[in-house]
């Protein structure tokens, strides 16, 4: 297998998993108790959600695709870091949705 090509299967593959388990979560608390919270008025539609989240993970996966590609000194601190704002993320829909907190 080609070099890049593992790197786009990394990339998206990363940013599947993550989606997968945020969604898991987010629906968790949103079916139990996030659509009785009182809206505020400045809240958009549901729908914008979708929209936006799926434009964030395809921008991930391909800042992930090129940190994988560079070949600069910083590479291995980069793919810590994505790899750690990954964690955060699905960590804060478990914290958010699962625990409502």
């Amino acid at each position: 297998m080609s070099e890049k090509i593992k790197n786009i299967l990394i990339s998206f593959v990363s940013v599947a998993i993550t989606g997968c388990l945020c969604s898991y979560f987010t629906r968790m608390g949103v079916k139990t108790w996030f659509d009785k919270l009182p809206e505020v008025g400045y809240m958009p539609p549901n729908y914008i959600f979708s929209i936006a989240w799926g434009i964030i993970y395809i921008l991930m996966a391909v800042s992930i695709y090129r940190i994988l590609a560079a070949t600069n000194d910083f590479k291995g601190r980069a793919i810590r870091l994505y790899g750690e704002q990954l964690f955060l993320q699905v960590l804060w829909c478990i914290i958010f949705f699962a625990c409502r907190q």
